[in-house]
């Protein structure tokens, strides 16, 4: 899953090991098949977010790295602009989060991320962030988590962050009135 709208209309866009698309090529083999989004995701991502609709970012690292076997990537031109080194049949690749995004929105949540989180490390301390709203129509939000934890995955927990996240989103509001 790499993204869901949550109950309250807020899309929850899951940056790190969501983003691999992988597809069973036998019983016990799998294949890198792509990363989120593909030029059609990123469009209508990308309209998403022109559109107003409230969108979370939830991420734990500045990025992911994979490393596949040769077997395990059909065709390594796809990820080119990923791959950080190829010695020995594995392929190493690094996926950013937030690659995605405007470059202008990237760097905001990235520098705000980095300001809060090296504050943490001064203050021995490992607390989540939540950028402020971004955008042109302050509909996306960024959590930066300090852990892997994958209970945040469950549907439960993405609406508790995407009301944390937009407390008023359009669908509660027009649910209201």
């Amino acid at each position: 899953m790499t993204s869901t709208r949550t109950d309250t209309g807020v899309t929850v866009i899951l940056e790190g090991k969501p983003r691999q698309k992988w597809r069973r090529t036998g019983p016990a083999q799998w294949q890198l098949d792509g990363v989120w989004p593909s030029r059609r995701e990123k469009g209508q991502a990308l309209r998403l977010l022109s559109s107003g609709l409230p969108i979370l970012v939830i991420q734990n690292s500045t990025g992911e790295s994979v490393d596949l076997f040769d077997e395990e990537a059909s065709d390594l031109s796809q990820f080119a602009g990923y791959v950080t080194a190829c010695e020995n049949g594995v392929t190493s690749l690094f996926i950013p989060s937030l690659d995605w995004l405007p470059p202008r929105m990237t760097k905001a949540a990235t520098s705000f991320i980095t300001e809060h989180t090296r504050l943490d490390t001064m203050i021995d301390s490992r607390s989540p962030v939540l950028t402020p709203a971004l955008g042109h129509r302050r509909n996306l939000r960024v959590l930066h988590l300090p852990t892997n934890d994958t209970a945040v995955r469950t549907a439960e927990r993405l609406n508790e962050l995407a009301d944390l996240a937009f407390p008023h989103s359009q669908t509660r509001r027009k649910a209201t009135r």
